[in-house]
């Protein structure tokens, strides 16, 4: 489960997801990635920037009533959980690519799912830190995916 959680881990994956975008929509490649990269920032920005620091949620592994009952596997990270960056950018670039293939690659939802489990299964998430990470991840992309929608019609 460590593993899942480390970010440079899934380097392999995002070469093969460029290589996916670039092989199936070779025309608008550019204009993909950094819709991909655009979803990906403003959802982590949502939640590492102001709902972390707006509802100071402890993580499981930080919150004094509860850690001793939590088997910390690697580290606690930050101090506040809610929501959880690493389900909103997952989720929102499985959405954001889901949207903008021409070949929907339904996989990479599950790939989104492994790590909000690992997440919660290392202690450092709640189970609804990870869903509000997701439905924020969803729905940043599919704003993101119909502003240029609307752009490419102009």
């Amino acid at each position: 489960m460590i593993i899942l959680s480390n970010k440079f881990v899934w380097i392999p994956l995002y070469i093969f997801l460029t290589i996916w975008l670039w092989h199936f929509n070779n025309k608008s490649i550019i204009k993909n990635i950094i819709l991909c990269i655009t979803a990906v920032l403003i959802s982590d920005f949502i939640t590492s920037s102001i709902m972390k620091p707006f509802f100071e949620r402890l993580r499981p592994c930080n919150d004094p009533y509860i850690s001793e009952f939590i088997n910390i596997v690697s580290g606690c990270g930050k101090k506040f959980s809610f929501a959880s960056s690493h389900a909103s950018t997952t989720f929102s670039l499985a959405t954001i690519i889901y949207l903008l293939s021409d070949k929907k690659i339904k996989y990479l939802f599950l790939w989104s799912l492994l790590i909000g489990y690992s997440r919660v299964y290392l202690g450092v998430h709640f189970f609804m830190d990870i869903f509000i990470g997701f439905l924020v991840g969803f729905l940043t992309s599919i704003i993101i995916y119909r502003i240029s929608k609307k752009f490419n019609k102009v």
